[in-house]
């Protein structure tokens, strides 16, 4: 019976050599006592554990059931067709890289090795910092993040989608519900982005920052009933927002080009939070052909711009001049900034 602790007495070669034999399926390995185990798995690095878990159905159990100092993936689809990654974290720090390149393995010279991963057999080649598979396909991707966040139990912190007209990687068809943070710089596909925008909207829970880059364009197009209550919004194709969705956001920053809205939506939601205890909101920006009216702030008290009460920049960018916008104060005393431009509205605290 072991009665020592492994991670003290075997050596990294002897826990590899126990590991490349267990996949070997003679096991050796599972025959240590279940906390021995516990303790030889928490010694292998993120990419040693993987391979210990496609063994069999068991070693899959045993990694899953060992701590783990990984926070969540990030899931990368990358610009053009050239290649997706789920990319394992710990904080900041990437602990390992799941690359699926665009070219087909069976096209390259390289050494390779299958592994089964859920229901799919997928080639792979190892390198140390990350493990590379051929052919961009969405199923494949769909099944390496979500082994991932099951096998080490971690949320997705980032889904990335680049500038591609691969809709088939967005996150409707790979299924993905929930993460802190969605950046979509671009979809160009002109027939199945609304099911796919919807789809964004009304079934991903997004808690952090949700960026929707360019959008196609359709007039007949509107969200009627959406609720967006991530801390970051940020919209570049903004027209399918309507004045209902608008006003029911609760996110701390709110930022829209190209909008639908008129100056009147607008003020009526600066009405909104100055008759209410929000303290979460902290900036509005809507660039939109709409406003040519101006706001009418008369019932706020505004008052002019005073250099005493707050600095002439909103941050060290100096990308919002506060000295041409008007001054609000709150009954609770809270200060909120309104400027207007031709093409912009912007409301800041």
């Amino acid at each position: 019976m072991c009665t020592h602790r492994p991670s003290v007495f075997l050596s990294k070669r002897t826990i590899l050599f126990l590991l490349f034999h267990t996949c070997k399926m003679t096991f050796p390995l599972l025959k240590l006592p279940f906390l021995a185990i516990k303790n030889v798995l928490q010694n292998l690095d993120a990419p040693d554990k993987f391979d210990f878990s496609t063994c069999s159905r068991k070693c899959r159990r045993l990694v899953k059931c060992t701590r783990h100092p990984y926070t969540g993936i990030d899931v990368i689809v990358g610009s053009g067709r050239s290649y997706s990654s789920v990319i394992l974290r710990t904080g900041d720090r990437t602990c390992y890289d799941w690359y699926c390149r665009g070219q087909e393995y069976s096209r390259m010279r390289v050494r390779k090795d299958r592994r089964t991963v859920g229901d799919m057999t997928i080639v792979f080649r190892k390198k140390p910092d990350k493990m590379e598979t051929g052919g961009l396909m969405a199923d494949k991707l769909k099944v390496l993040y979500k082994y991932i966040s099951d096998l080490f139990n971690i949320p997705i912190l980032t889904y990335e989608y680049g500038n591609t007209l691969n809709v088939k990687l967005l996150p409707m068809a790979l299924g993905i519900k929930k993460c802190e943070q969605m950046i979509i710089t671009a979809v160009r596909d002109y027939t199945l982005d609304i099911p796919h925008l919807r789809y964004v909207i009304d079934n991903v829970e997004v808690s952090k920052k949700l960026y929707i880059g360019y959008y196609p364009h359709y007039s007949d197009f509107r969200m009627e009933s959406a609720r967006f209550s991530m801390d970051i919004l940020h919209l570049n194709t903004a027209a399918f927002i309507t004045r209902n969705v608008f006003l029911n956001m609760d996110c701390s920053v709110i930022e829209m080009n190209e909008a639908s809205l008129s100056s009147e939506d607008i003020l009526d939601f600066i009405n909104q939070w100055f008759n209410s205890k929000n303290i979460r909101f902290e900036k509005l920006h809507i660039a939109s052909d709409n406003l040519k009216t101006q706001l009418d702030l008369n019932g706020f008290n505004p008052k002019l711009w005073n250099s005493r009460v707050r600095g002439q920049y909103y941050d060290e960018r100096k990308q919002m001049n506060f000295s041409s916008g008007l001054d609000i104060i709150r009954s609770d005393g809270l200060l909120a900034t309104v400027k207007q431009s031709a093409e912009a509205i912007e409301f800041v605290l």
